[in-house]
């Protein structure tokens, strides 16, 4: 059961029709007043194994709702993003991330994407909108470690008192998904960049500049890192920009830069940007060291 919002007994096959479809792609909506009235669009793409999921639920709803995801993975590890972290849903003592005792159990962090896999594959569900995730049967003081069942927390009072009543009488929520088969054990880069990849995607649009641009291709910048992320990047106050790297990888690597014209001046930041170390420049290539698992922030200028 894969994008489940309650097990109906009806026979729902009136309700999936065809909304679009092309040489590469073909869009299912599916309708559905069980146990609430939702919607479901899927796309289904002939040349990449990745489906993509737009939910919506169309109507003020009370109780506790979840999107339940039971994968069929034996042995599985599940592995998920905390705050700054992608961390392993399994105790200290099982090798895993969470307190054996003082700790809270039930909903996990979901943030940008959990993977559920074994040392054969594994699957990773991208989030774009909603916050946590219980894992199978898990409670406050029991963490399900064994189970591939994500239960992805839309809404209601978790405990009987934690939470929004009633959602505040609004009847319109979206939740995005989308969903990604590895014939391989888990890569925290590779399921980061694909739920990236989902929740921003790309826009196109016409561009002007003196500058050596061409038709065909041009990149601000290149690392030759491919589990270092760019995570942020925008302008810095005085006139330089700043830049936020984060190493997917288990171990520490030193990743090259390559901007598109010559580095004045670059500088390790703290994570409020204040400067810490300058970062020596050979003409438009710099160098950064990050540890296994770090974000490390750079501040930066570029000649004109």
């Amino acid at each position: 059961w894969l994008n489940d919002l309650g097990r109906g007994n009806h026979d729902i096959g009136e309700d999936i029709i065809i909304t679009d479809r092309g040489e590469k792609f073909i869009t299912l909506l599916c309708r559905s007043d069980d146990p609430v009235k939702h919607e479901c669009i899927i796309t289904f793409f002939s040349d990449n194994p990745r489906i993509d999921i737009q939910n919506s639920i169309r109507q003020n709803f009370d109780g506790l709702l979840h999107w339940s995801f039971d994968f069929n993975i034996s042995s599985p590890e599940i592995w998920h993003e905390e705050v700054g972290a992608v961390i392993k849903a399994k105790l200290a003592s099982d090798g895993g991330h969470y307190a054996d005792r003082m700790a809270r159990y039930d909903y996990l962090t979901f943030n940008h994407f959990v993977n559920v896999g074994n040392n054969e594959h594994s699957i990773t569900l991208s989030n774009a909108d909603c916050l946590f995730f219980r894992l199978g049967n898990s409670r406050s003081d029991f963490l399900d470690k064994n189970s591939s069942c994500i239960h992805v927390l839309v809404g209601g009072q978790v405990n009987d008192n934690l939470g929004i009543i009633k959602q505040d009488g609004d009847s319109l929520f979206f939740q995005n998904f989308s969903l990604l088969p590895h014939n391989h054990v888990f890569d925290a880069g590779e399921s980061m960049r694909f739920s990236m990849e989902h929740q921003n995607p790309l826009v196109n649009g016409f561009v002007s500049s003196g500058g050596e641009w061409t038709e065909k291709q041009y990149s601000f910048f290149r690392n030759d890192q491919n589990d270092v992320i760019l995570w942020t990047l925008k302008p810095g106050e005085d006139n330089g920009l700043t830049m936020r790297l984060w190493n997917m990888d288990s171990e520490s690597v030193a990743t090259k830069i390559l901007f598109d014209r010559p580095v004045e001046k670059a500088m390790y930041a703290s994570h409020v940007e204040t400067d810490v170390a300058e970062i020596p420049a050979s003409g438009n290539r710099i160098s950064v060291n990050l540890h296994e698992h770090q974000l490390k922030t750079l501040r930066f200028w570029l000649k004109k």
